[in-house]
């Protein structure tokens, strides 16, 4: 997790409240969007979306799809969700945790 991010300070609040009782795991990408395997929407590699620009509407533009408002980011992970549904098709830091957790 990234040191002072949003969801390091949620995680250091729970770890805090209940101290050696849970495990908060994190990856290593900016958004979910990103563990999504490339070859399963027809990429080569991950779009290099530039700093400053929305992951979600950089990756549909790569992808040739509309991105112009919330409904063409709705109806682009609705796209993207699918064909990843098997956990076999997400990047090994996400398809870890969630194999690991699943066993717990």
């Amino acid at each position: 997790m990234v040191p002072g991010s949003k969801e390091s300070r949620i995680a250091e609040a729970v770890s805090a409240r209940w101290p050696g009782a849970v495990l908060v795991l994190g990856h290593p990408f900016v958004d979910i969007w990103q563990a999504v395997k490339p070859e399963r929407v027809g990429l080569r590699a991950r779009p290099d979306v530039p700093r400053g620009i929305d992951i979600k509407h950089g990756t549909l533009e790569a992808l040739g799809w509309p991105h112009a408002d919330q409904r063409d980011i709705a109806m682009g992970w609705k796209r993207i969700r699918p064909p990843c549904a098997p956990i076999a098709t997400w990047s090994p830091p996400c398809s870890a945790a969630s194999r690991s957790s699943s066993t717990s």
